[in-house]
């Protein structure tokens, strides 16, 4: 298990502040867990997205949440005939190759107003 963090301090105004940032170095393996730090006093509107690079594909998100917590990111799974599975046996784990990117909209001027602690399982 490896670990990556990134933390974004946001430009702009009180509720429509943004920022990016790349989480480095890059990984192989499956998007295991997310836990989101929060800065105190950031806007409770504050939306945070995590995507691959390449190729470019959000695999989480968390809108209106100024709130510290555990995320743990699934897909569904789908049957050969492109048929959702209907239990959580079928939910899987993003694979991740190289570079994840942190983005956050709707945010607070504050310095580090979001931390990310993402949790890869190399393969």
């Amino acid at each position: 298990m490896q670990r990556m963090v990134a933390t974004i301090t946001p430009t702009g105004t009180a509720g429509a502040s943004e920022g990016n940032a790349t989480l480095t170095p890059g990984y192989n393996g499956k998007l295991y867990a997310v836990y989101l730090d929060y800065a105190a006093n950031v806007t409770s509107v504050t939306n945070v997205t995590l995507a691959l690079t390449s190729p470019v594909l959000t695999v989480f998100t968390v809108s209106d949440n100024a709130t510290d917590g555990w995320f743990w990111p699934r897909e569904t799974a789908v049957t050969q005939s492109n048929t959702a599975y209907a239990s959580t046996a079928g939910l899987m784990a993003f694979p991740v190759v190289g570079h994840l990117r942190l983005s956050t909209s709707s945010s607070s001027p504050r310095t580090n107003a979001v931390t990310a602690y993402v949790y890869i399982e190399e393969q």
